[in-house]
Protein backbone atom coordinates (compact mmCIF):
# COMPACT_ATOMS: atom_id res chain seq x y z
CA UNK A 1 0.00 0.00 0.00
CA UNK A 2 1.48 3.64 -0.49
CA UNK A 3 1.64 6.26 -3.56
CA UNK A 4 4.13 6.74 -6.09
CA UNK A 5 4.64 8.49 -8.92
CA UNK A 6 8.31 9.91 -10.72
CA UNK A 7 7.54 13.21 -12.87
CA UNK A 8 11.16 12.89 -14.20
CA UNK A 9 12.51 16.50 -14.04
CA UNK A 10 8.73 17.41 -13.24
CA UNK A 11 6.62 17.76 -16.69
CA UNK A 12 3.20 16.52 -15.57
CA UNK A 13 1.99 14.54 -18.48
CA UNK A 14 -1.25 14.26 -20.01
CA UNK A 15 -2.65 17.23 -18.55
CA UNK A 16 -2.07 19.04 -22.20
CA UNK A 17 0.87 20.96 -20.78
CA UNK A 18 -2.21 23.60 -18.56
CA UNK A 19 0.88 22.30 -15.81
CA UNK A 20 3.86 24.14 -15.56
CA UNK A 21 7.47 21.33 -15.47
CA UNK A 22 8.06 23.33 -12.21
CA UNK A 23 6.27 25.53 -9.61
CA UNK A 24 3.68 23.83 -9.09
CA UNK A 25 1.72 22.01 -6.34
CA UNK A 26 -0.33 19.05 -6.41
CA UNK A 27 -3.45 17.87 -3.76
CA UNK A 28 -4.95 14.44 -3.24
CA UNK A 29 -6.22 11.73 -1.27
CA UNK A 30 -6.67 7.55 -0.53
CA UNK A 31 -9.09 5.72 0.86
CA UNK A 32 -7.37 3.45 3.37
CA UNK A 33 -8.57 1.89 6.92
CA UNK A 34 -6.69 1.82 10.38
CA UNK A 35 -7.25 -0.53 12.71
CA UNK A 36 -6.29 1.90 15.94
CA UNK A 37 -2.94 2.12 17.38
CA UNK A 38 0.37 4.13 16.32
CA UNK A 39 1.42 4.01 12.59
CA UNK A 40 4.90 5.29 10.93
CA UNK A 41 4.28 7.27 7.36
CA UNK A 42 7.60 7.02 5.42
CA UNK A 43 7.51 9.76 2.84
CA UNK A 44 10.70 10.37 -0.13
CA UNK A 45 10.11 13.78 -1.72
CA UNK A 46 11.22 16.40 -3.87
CA UNK A 47 10.58 19.21 -2.96
CA UNK A 48 7.77 19.29 -0.24
CA UNK A 49 4.70 17.55 1.63
CA UNK A 50 2.38 17.67 3.97
CA UNK A 51 0.39 14.46 5.20
CA UNK A 52 -3.24 14.56 7.00
CA UNK A 53 -5.51 12.25 7.36
CA UNK A 54 -9.58 12.84 7.88
CA UNK A 55 -11.23 10.10 9.39
CA UNK A 56 -14.54 9.08 7.45
CA UNK A 57 -16.57 8.12 10.46
CA UNK A 58 -16.02 10.75 13.19
CA UNK A 59 -15.18 13.71 10.72
CA UNK A 60 -12.04 14.49 12.43
CA UNK A 61 -8.92 15.39 10.99
CA UNK A 62 -6.07 14.49 12.37
CA UNK A 63 -2.78 16.26 10.92
CA UNK A 64 0.15 13.64 10.78
CA UNK A 65 2.97 16.17 9.72
CA UNK A 66 3.11 20.04 10.99
CA UNK A 67 0.12 21.92 9.15
CA UNK A 68 1.70 25.19 9.35
CA UNK A 69 4.68 24.20 7.07
CA UNK A 70 5.89 21.94 4.21
CA UNK A 71 7.79 19.02 4.99
CA UNK A 72 10.69 17.52 2.90
CA UNK A 73 14.04 19.21 1.23
CA UNK A 74 15.47 18.46 -2.14
CA UNK A 75 16.66 15.59 -3.56
CA UNK A 76 14.28 13.07 -1.98
CA UNK A 77 15.85 12.42 1.45
CA UNK A 78 13.73 9.76 3.10
CA UNK A 79 11.61 11.25 6.11
CA UNK A 80 9.32 9.50 8.61
CA UNK A 81 6.40 10.39 10.98
CA UNK A 82 4.63 8.61 14.01
CA UNK A 83 1.04 9.28 14.76
CA UNK A 84 -1.70 7.73 16.92
CA UNK A 85 -4.77 6.79 14.73
CA UNK A 86 -8.05 5.82 16.27
CA UNK A 87 -9.58 2.61 14.02
CA UNK A 88 -11.74 3.58 11.03
CA UNK A 89 -12.25 4.33 7.23
CA UNK A 90 -9.71 7.60 6.52
CA UNK A 91 -9.21 9.84 3.96
CA UNK A 92 -5.52 9.75 3.78
CA UNK A 93 -4.43 13.15 2.03
CA UNK A 94 -1.12 14.22 0.80
CA UNK A 95 0.10 17.92 -0.48
CA UNK A 96 3.17 17.80 -2.90
CA UNK A 97 4.68 20.79 -4.26
CA UNK A 98 7.77 20.52 -6.78
CA UNK A 99 10.15 23.64 -7.30
CA UNK A 100 12.10 22.63 -9.82
CA UNK A 101 14.66 20.07 -11.40
CA UNK A 102 13.18 16.04 -9.87
CA UNK A 103 10.01 15.64 -8.99
CA UNK A 104 8.86 12.92 -7.35
CA UNK A 105 7.12 11.51 -4.20
CA UNK A 106 6.72 7.90 -2.48
CA UNK A 107 4.21 7.30 0.69
CA UNK A 108 4.06 4.21 2.43
CA UNK A 109 2.67 3.33 6.03
CA UNK A 110 2.81 0.17 8.26
CA UNK A 111 1.94 -0.31 12.49
CA UNK A 112 4.17 0.40 14.95
CA UNK A 113 4.17 -2.47 17.11
CA UNK A 114 3.84 -1.61 20.73
CA UNK A 115 6.63 -3.40 22.70
CA UNK A 116 4.15 -5.70 25.21
CA UNK A 117 7.11 -5.83 27.54
CA UNK A 118 8.41 -4.16 29.13
CA UNK A 119 5.84 -1.43 28.73
CA UNK A 120 2.73 -3.36 29.55
CA UNK A 121 2.68 -0.72 32.68
CA UNK A 122 2.55 2.37 30.39
CA UNK A 123 0.44 5.05 28.50
CA UNK A 124 1.23 6.40 25.33
CA UNK A 125 1.30 9.95 24.42
CA UNK A 126 1.75 12.07 20.89
CA UNK A 127 3.54 14.88 21.17
CA UNK A 128 1.55 17.83 19.89
CA UNK A 129 3.43 20.98 18.56
CA UNK A 130 5.47 23.02 21.45
CA UNK A 131 5.28 20.00 23.60
CA UNK A 132 8.40 19.35 26.29
CA UNK A 133 8.26 16.56 28.52
CA UNK A 134 8.80 18.25 31.74
CA UNK A 135 5.11 19.87 30.20
CA UNK A 136 3.75 16.29 30.11
CA UNK A 137 4.68 15.71 32.93
CA UNK A 138 3.21 18.54 34.89
CA UNK A 139 0.31 18.08 33.07
CA UNK A 140 -0.71 14.31 33.64
CA UNK A 141 2.09 13.07 36.12
CA UNK A 142 1.42 15.79 38.77
CA UNK A 143 5.11 16.95 38.83
CA UNK A 144 7.39 18.46 35.95
CA UNK A 145 10.76 16.75 37.64
CA UNK A 146 9.19 13.38 36.48
CA UNK A 147 9.61 13.67 32.89
CA UNK A 148 12.78 11.48 33.10
CA UNK A 149 10.30 8.80 33.91
CA UNK A 150 9.12 9.28 29.91
CA UNK A 151 10.48 7.26 27.58
CA UNK A 152 10.55 5.70 23.94
CA UNK A 153 8.89 2.77 22.65
CA UNK A 154 12.18 1.18 24.04
CA UNK A 155 12.03 2.28 27.15
CA UNK A 156 14.94 4.57 26.75
CA UNK A 157 15.15 7.72 28.81
CA UNK A 158 15.28 11.03 26.57
CA UNK A 159 17.97 13.87 27.27
CA UNK A 160 17.55 17.63 28.14
CA UNK A 161 17.60 18.42 24.60
CA UNK A 162 15.69 15.60 23.38
CA UNK A 163 13.09 16.62 26.19
CA UNK A 164 12.36 20.25 24.95
CA UNK A 165 12.56 19.36 21.22
CA UNK A 166 10.80 16.06 20.27
CA UNK A 167 9.56 15.91 16.82
CA UNK A 168 5.81 16.65 16.79
CA UNK A 169 4.25 12.93 16.47
CA UNK A 170 6.65 11.05 18.61
CA UNK A 171 5.08 8.48 20.66
CA UNK A 172 6.27 8.91 24.21
CA UNK A 173 5.23 6.40 27.40
CA UNK A 174 4.32 7.34 30.56
CA UNK A 175 4.24 5.06 33.43
CA UNK A 176 0.20 4.21 33.76
CA UNK A 177 0.45 3.96 38.03
CA UNK A 178 1.85 7.55 37.95
CA UNK A 179 -1.11 9.39 35.60
CA UNK A 180 -2.76 11.55 38.46
CA UNK A 181 -6.21 10.36 39.45
CA UNK A 182 -9.58 11.99 40.07
CA UNK A 183 -13.23 11.10 40.45
CA UNK A 184 -14.81 12.71 37.66
CA UNK A 185 -18.48 13.45 37.06
CA UNK A 186 -19.72 13.85 33.75
CA UNK A 187 -23.36 14.68 31.61
CA UNK A 188 -24.12 12.93 27.66
CA UNK A 189 -25.73 15.41 25.66
CA UNK A 190 -29.31 14.03 24.96
CA UNK A 191 -28.57 14.80 20.70
CA UNK A 192 -25.59 13.24 18.51
CA UNK A 193 -21.87 14.73 18.56
CA UNK A 194 -23.31 16.88 15.57
CA UNK A 195 -23.24 20.13 17.92
CA UNK A 196 -19.47 19.60 18.71
CA UNK A 197 -18.12 19.35 15.25
CA UNK A 198 -20.01 22.29 14.56
CA UNK A 199 -18.22 24.07 17.67
CA UNK A 200 -14.84 22.16 16.88
CA UNK A 201 -14.61 23.15 13.18
CA UNK A 202 -15.72 26.81 14.28
CA UNK A 203 -13.51 27.11 17.48
CA UNK A 204 -10.98 24.77 17.75
CA UNK A 205 -7.43 26.52 18.11
CA UNK A 206 -9.56 30.10 19.63
CA UNK A 207 -7.55 31.81 21.49
CA UNK A 208 -9.04 33.52 24.74
CA UNK A 209 -12.49 32.40 23.71
CA UNK A 210 -15.05 34.88 25.07
CA UNK A 211 -18.38 33.94 26.70
CA UNK A 212 -21.45 35.64 25.21
CA UNK A 213 -23.12 36.22 28.98
CA UNK A 214 -20.32 37.98 30.10
CA UNK A 215 -17.32 39.71 29.03
CA UNK A 216 -14.89 39.57 32.62
CA UNK A 217 -13.77 36.00 31.30
CA UNK A 218 -11.69 34.43 28.69
CA UNK A 219 -9.66 31.62 27.52
CA UNK A 220 -10.51 29.40 31.20
CA UNK A 221 -11.94 26.02 30.93
CA UNK A 222 -15.90 27.41 32.24
CA UNK A 223 -15.61 29.65 29.62
CA UNK A 224 -15.49 27.61 26.91
CA UNK A 225 -17.92 25.40 28.31
CA UNK A 226 -20.40 28.64 28.58
CA UNK A 227 -19.86 29.03 24.49
CA UNK A 228 -20.07 25.70 24.25
CA UNK A 229 -23.95 25.91 25.71
CA UNK A 230 -24.51 29.35 24.12
CA UNK A 231 -23.71 28.65 20.54
CA UNK A 232 -24.91 25.14 20.01
CA UNK A 233 -27.87 24.92 22.67
CA UNK A 234 -29.47 28.22 23.57
CA UNK A 235 -32.03 29.67 21.23
CA UNK A 236 -30.83 33.78 20.11
CA UNK A 237 -33.08 35.25 22.78
CA UNK A 238 -31.62 32.93 25.45
CA UNK A 239 -27.73 33.44 24.50
CA UNK A 240 -26.95 36.27 26.43
CA UNK A 241 -28.44 35.55 29.57
CA UNK A 242 -26.32 34.63 32.52
CA UNK A 243 -25.27 31.68 33.20
CA UNK A 244 -24.12 30.06 36.61
CA UNK A 245 -22.08 27.34 36.06
CA UNK A 246 -19.91 27.36 39.05
CA UNK A 247 -15.85 26.17 39.25
CA UNK A 248 -14.50 23.60 36.98
CA UNK A 249 -15.31 20.98 39.23
CA UNK A 250 -19.11 22.02 39.39
CA UNK A 251 -19.93 22.60 35.95
CA UNK A 252 -21.20 18.86 34.80
CA UNK A 253 -23.57 19.01 37.89
CA UNK A 254 -24.81 22.42 37.26
CA UNK A 255 -25.39 22.14 34.00
CA UNK A 256 -27.13 18.51 34.37
CA UNK A 257 -29.28 20.25 36.60
CA UNK A 258 -29.72 23.62 34.79
CA UNK A 259 -29.93 22.43 31.42
CA UNK A 260 -31.93 18.73 32.05
CA UNK A 261 -33.83 19.19 28.50
CA UNK A 262 -30.41 18.85 26.92
CA UNK A 263 -28.02 16.74 29.18
CA UNK A 264 -28.58 13.62 31.47
CA UNK A 265 -27.93 13.96 35.51
CA UNK A 266 -24.86 13.77 36.71
CA UNK A 267 -25.84 10.70 38.47
CA UNK A 268 -26.80 8.88 35.25
CA UNK A 269 -24.21 5.66 35.80
CA UNK A 270 -23.92 5.30 32.08
CA UNK A 271 -20.36 6.15 30.47
CA UNK A 272 -19.14 9.17 28.77
CA UNK A 273 -20.25 9.31 24.87
CA UNK A 274 -18.88 11.87 22.39
CA UNK A 275 -19.99 15.15 23.23
CA UNK A 276 -20.24 14.40 26.96
CA UNK A 277 -19.37 17.31 29.54
CA UNK A 278 -16.70 16.06 32.43
CA UNK A 279 -15.44 17.57 35.56
CA UNK A 280 -11.96 16.85 37.26
CA UNK A 281 -12.25 17.93 40.50
CA UNK A 282 -9.06 17.54 41.92
CA UNK A 283 -7.17 19.30 38.97
CA UNK A 284 -6.97 23.59 39.24
CA UNK A 285 -5.42 23.61 42.26
CA UNK A 286 -8.90 23.22 44.10
CA UNK A 287 -11.13 24.66 41.67
CA UNK A 288 -11.37 21.68 39.51
CA UNK A 289 -11.06 21.67 35.59
CA UNK A 290 -14.09 20.60 33.04
CA UNK A 291 -13.72 19.31 29.39
CA UNK A 292 -15.66 18.28 26.36
CA UNK A 293 -15.17 14.61 25.73
CA UNK A 294 -13.82 14.46 21.84
CA UNK A 295 -13.64 10.61 21.05
CA UNK A 296 -14.31 7.48 23.26
CA UNK A 297 -12.63 3.97 23.26
CA UNK A 298 -14.31 0.91 25.16
CA UNK A 299 -11.84 -0.86 27.03
CA UNK A 300 -14.46 -3.72 28.66
CA UNK A 301 -17.86 -3.16 30.72
CA UNK A 302 -16.65 -1.17 33.48
CA UNK A 303 -14.25 1.33 31.53
CA UNK A 304 -13.70 3.85 28.51
CA UNK A 305 -11.25 5.87 27.51
CA UNK A 306 -11.39 9.34 26.40
CA UNK A 307 -9.69 12.18 24.58
CA UNK A 308 -10.61 15.61 25.72
CA UNK A 309 -10.83 19.27 24.14
CA UNK A 310 -10.53 22.06 26.84
CA UNK A 311 -8.92 25.89 27.47
CA UNK A 312 -7.09 27.17 30.60
CA UNK A 313 -4.09 28.88 31.33
CA UNK A 314 -2.15 26.28 31.10
CA UNK A 315 -1.79 25.85 27.47
CA UNK A 316 -1.90 29.33 26.40
CA UNK A 317 -5.23 29.84 26.59
CA UNK A 318 -6.46 28.15 23.72
CA UNK A 319 -9.05 25.75 22.76
CA UNK A 320 -7.33 22.84 21.93
CA UNK A 321 -7.89 19.26 20.98
CA UNK A 322 -5.49 16.53 22.96
CA UNK A 323 -4.10 13.08 21.58
CA UNK A 324 -3.60 11.62 24.82
CA UNK A 325 -6.09 9.18 26.20
CA UNK A 326 -7.56 9.19 29.98
CA UNK A 327 -9.25 6.24 31.00
CA UNK A 328 -12.91 6.57 33.14
CA UNK A 329 -14.05 3.65 35.29
CA UNK A 330 -17.89 3.08 35.87
CA UNK A 331 -17.21 4.11 39.65
CA UNK A 332 -16.19 7.34 38.00
CA UNK A 333 -12.35 7.39 38.95
CA UNK A 334 -9.89 8.19 36.11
Amino acid sequence: KGVHFDLGQGAMKGYNDRLPSDNFAVRAYTETYFDGGNYQFNVRADDGFQLLAYNIDTKQWVNITDGNKWEGEAYGNSRQFTNQLAAGRYDLHFHYFEGGGGAYFDLDWAKVNTPTSPLTDRVTYTIKPNDTLSGIAQNLLGNANRWQQITDANGNTFNEIQARSLPIGTVVYLPKNGIKQDNTSGIQPNSSSAKLDDFLNRFNGFTNIPRLDRSDLQGECVTLIARYIEEEYLVPSEKTKILTLGDGKDVATNIGSQFSNYFNSVNDPSMPVRGSIISFPSLGGGFGHVAIVTDVQTINSQSVRIKIVDSNGTNGRIVEQHNYWITINSNGTS
